[in-house]
């Protein structure tokens, strides 16, 4: 079964989705290392896009699919629930009809931006170098 950076962490080790499922509603759930919250979030280009999505203001889903070209909806959700709980972002539901949903970057989010800003200016100069075979 193919499951791009789609890893799922629990206090023994990786897990299939479905037990992700029940860890979550029975309670039996930890979150990851910070080491592997890092990687979890760095080993991902669609985490990354999004992040960048979010720090350039679209906040809500519609925007962020919008904004980033080839991101399926399973996708844009499943990495926008796991950015929540790892506590990089924050979900806002307004009371409104139709419901709005709206995502912001928390302070740890806010602490990836010079990462991110590190990592273009790495692939900037990448860009300029030659081929290596």
């Amino acid at each position: 079964m193919r499951n791009d950076c789609l890893v799922k962490y629990a206090r023994f080790g990786k897990v299939p989705n479905h037990l992700e499922t029940f860890a979550e509603k029975w309670g039996n759930w930890s979150l990851p290392a910070p080491q592997e919250i890092l990687q979890d979030v760095l080993g991902c280009k669609w985490t990354i896009e999004v992040l960048r999505a979010v720090q350039r203001g679209e906040r809500r889903p519609g925007q962020l699919q919008r904004a980033i070209p080839g991101l399926t909806t399973k996708v844009m959700n499943e990495r926008l629930r796991k950015l929540v709980r790892y506590g990089i972002l924050e979900r806002k539901v307004f009371p409104e009809v139709p419901p709005r949903v709206e995502y912001r970057l928390t302070p740890r989010g806010k602490s990836l931006a010079p990462l991110l800003k590190q990592i273009d200016r790495i692939a900037a100069q990448w860009n300029h170098l030659p081929p290596t075979h």
